[in-house]
C-alpha cells in the first residue's frame, strides 16, 4: 500500500457531523470593509462540532459557480445554505449583482429535498405565497426561512445562533416556527421570521406584526 493511500482521508458523504454552506455577499463598497458573518458562524460551528463552508459572492456568476456546487450529492453533509446579503421583497442584492428567487430557483437541476435555504436578507420573504411555493416547488428543498422587512445586522446575527441549529436539528417546520415565536418572541416577530415548506407557508401578517 502506498503511503498516500494509508492516507486517505474520510469522504465528505462519511464524515458524521452536518455543516452549514455560508455563501455571503459584499456589505459595502469599501474594499476596506470587513463586515462579515463568518466569524458568529466559526464559533457555532465550534460548539457545536459541525462544520463550515463560506464563500464570498458579489456578482450573479460568482453565486451560481459556488451555489450549483453546493445542490450536488457531494455536499448532502452540508443541507443548510445561509444566503447572507442585501435584499428586499422576493430579491438578493450580493453587492454587485441582484437576484430573484426564480432565478436562484433556476439554478437547481434536481430536488433538494433534505435542504434547507436561509435567507439572511432583508425583505426577501415579503414574496407573496404563489412565489414563495413556486420556489419550494422547483427546488425541492424542505424549507426556505427569511425574513419580510428590514432587519438589524446586530439582532440578526444573534439570533443566527438560535436558529440556525433550529434549521439543522428540527424535522418539523411549523413546529419549529411556533416553539421559536414561543420562546423567542422579540426576534420572531420583531425581526419578521418567515418560513415556507411544500405544505405550509407562515403568514406574511404574522411576521410583520
Amino acid at each position: 500500500m502506498s503511503r498516500a493511500n494509508s492516507r486517505r482521508e474520510p469522504t465528505l458523504e462519511h464524515m458524521p457531523s452536518k455543516g452549514i454552506f455560508c455563501l455571503e455577499g459584499e456589505w459595502e463598497d469599501r474594499l476596506t470593509d470587513k463586515l462579515s458573518v463568518r466569524p458568529g458562524l466559526d464559533m457555532l460551528m465550534t460548539i457545536r462540532e459541525d462544520r463550515l463552508i463560506h464563500r464570498n459572492a458579489a456578482t450573479s456568476a460568482e453565486f451560481k459557480h459556488y451555489f450549483t456546487k453546493w445542490t450536488s450529492h457531494r455536499y448532502d453533509a452540508f443541507p443548510l445554505a445561509y444566503l447572507s446579503c442585501h435584499g428586499r421583497r422576493g430579491r438578493v442584492w450580493l453587492g454587485g449583482d441582484e437576484l430573484s428567487l426564480a432565478e436562484i430557483a433556476d439554478m437547481v437541476e434536481r430536488p433538494l429535498s433534505k435542504r434547507v435555504i436561509y435567507f439572511g436578507s432583508c425583505g426577501t420573504l415579503a414574496a407573496s405565497d404563489d412565489e414563495l411555493a413556486d420556489f419550494v416547488a422547483r427546488t425541492g428543498v424542505r424549507a426556505v426561512v427569511g425574513y419580510v422587512g428590514n432587519v438589524s445586522w446586530s439582532e440578526s446575527a444573534a439570533f443566527d445562533l438560535t436558529l440556525l441549529p433550529e434549521l439543522l436539528d428540527s424535522v418539523d417546520m411549523r413546529k419549529m416556527f411556533t416553539r421559536l415565536r414561543d420562546r423567542h418572541p422579540h426576534f420572531v416577530d420583531g425581526l419578521g421570521l418567515r418560513i415556507a415548506t411544500a405544505s405550509w407557508v407562515s403568514p406574511r401578517s404574522l411576521s410583520a406584526a
